[in-house]
């Protein structure tokens, strides 16, 4: 009894280990809460750098394009061109009504032209009107730039086509058929598309309308067969105005795609002229005529049909309005865009 005691007494027994054993022998995990921090604060620190940089070399490359720009806005150019500054020049003279005044002088650096409207309307409102477009361009052609009915394949067609339906007076007094008509000096024509593609490389634009030119020395159209025309005594002309326009052509220059012709221009007779001392030098906006001057009008007239070269030259041009002619275009095809007034420095 007392050995079955003893031996119960020591049998094993299966006695579970605590559990604070077991988490004591485990390794304790680390937090990583400040680590994730410092990454997202080097994160946002680098990319302020990185912003901050791109930035400052934007403002850079700003601020380097605006005075490029700055500069490009006021590059402008001498024009070396003698075919462009030709260009450029017989366009100028045909927007100022040059055939207007054939009478007249101008050369390479100088021009006396008739005053009238049109010149001061032109300096005063910038640009001709679409009926002065139309004009200047009639004005080119019945000038110096049309074909003889007589020396044209298409001449007898077209004579015998006018002169059935010309009703013009002086037509009919001048041509009993139509024969007379074709072989007469002065009868003359120039195509409609001719014409038209003369106003476009003028005006840079299509012309409006075709029509008979009712201004003194304009041309007649005929729509049947799309032709403008003249002939002697088609239209009666004459007077005479005191307004003299002086002009200065003073150099050719060019910025982008634009070119202009700087000059210097002033309303008045001849400087040496006592009617200056008493009517003064107008500029060329200046509509105001020199009938109300207390002076005699004949004398103004007589010194400006026998002009002598434009009062205005190298040495005294700062004395007078600066303009420019503005023309548009590309590869030196430039078109007339507007007149417009230089501030003096």
């Amino acid at each position: 009894m007392d050995t079955q005691n003893s031996f119960a007494s020591q049998a094993p027994t299966n006695t579970p280990e605590p559990q604070a054993f077991n988490n004591y022998n485990q390794p304790k995990k680390k937090s990583t809460t400040p680590i994730i921090i410092m990454l997202v604060i080097l994160v946002l620190v680098l990319g302020g750098v990185i912003a901050f940089l791109l930035l400052r070399n934007s403002n850079k490359d700003n601020t380097s394009t605006g005075k490029d720009s700055k500069e490009s806005e006021v590059a402008e150019t001498e024009i070396t061109s003698e075919t462009v500054k030709k260009d450029l020049f017989e366009k100028m003279k045909i927007v100022l009504l040059e055939s207007w005044n054939n009478d007249f002088k101008y050369d390479d650096k100088t021009a006396v032209l008739s005053g009238y409207d049109f010149p001061f309307k032109l300096f005063k409102e910038g640009t001709n009107n679409d009926g002065t477009k139309f004009y200047s361009i009639s004005l080119y052609f019945d000038n110096t730039h049309l074909t003889k009915f007589s020396e044209s394949p298409k001449g007898r067609d077209y004579a015998k086509s006018i002169f059935a339906k010309e009703n013009n007076p002086n037509f009919k007094y001048l041509f009993s058929s139509a024969e007379d008509f074709l072989n007469d000096e002065e009868s003359v024509f120039v195509e409609g598309s001719t014409f038209d593609k003369k106003y476009k490389a003028v005006y840079g634009e299509d012309i409006k309308a075709h029509k008979t030119d009712e201004y003194c020395g304009g041309l007649f159209y005929d729509s049947a067969i799309n032709i403008y025309y003249a002939f002697s005594g088609g239209r009666q002309c004459g007077g005479a105005s005191p307004e003299i326009v002086n002009l200065y052509f003073d150099s050719y220059t060019q910025k982008g795609n634009e070119a202009y012709i700087n000059i210097y221009g002033a309303n008045a007779v001849n400087e040496s002229e006592s009617v200056n001392k008493q009517c003064g030098v107008r500029s060329l906006e200046q509509t105001e005529s020199f009938h109300n001057c207390d002076t005699d009008e004949a004398k103004i007239l007589n010194s400006y049909f026998a002009t002598s070269p434009s009062i205005i030259n190298d040495s005294n041009k700062e004395k007078y309005s600066h303009y420019r002619f503005v023309f548009s275009g590309e590869n030196s095809d430039y078109h007339f865009v507007k007149v417009e007034k230089v501030a003096k420095k």
